[in-house]
């Protein structure tokens, strides 16, 4: 990726482990799977924010 940002999260060891798991089973890394997570918050929210408009 060119021009990343980085963002340092707090979680507990359980949803690490959680999240590692589901990752690995989807043959992506933690970073590719959490960075898919995101994404798929911000496009719900910009349509909430486009309902509203």
């Amino acid at each position: 990726m060119k021009n990343t940002k980085s963002l340092i999260i707090r979680m507990s060891p359980e949803l690490h482990k959680q999240i590692k798991l589901i990752a690995v089973k989807n043959d992506k890394s933690i970073n590719e799977y959490v960075v898919e997570a995101i994404k798929k918050i911000v496009k719900v929210e910009e349509g909430r924010k486009n309902e509203k408009q």
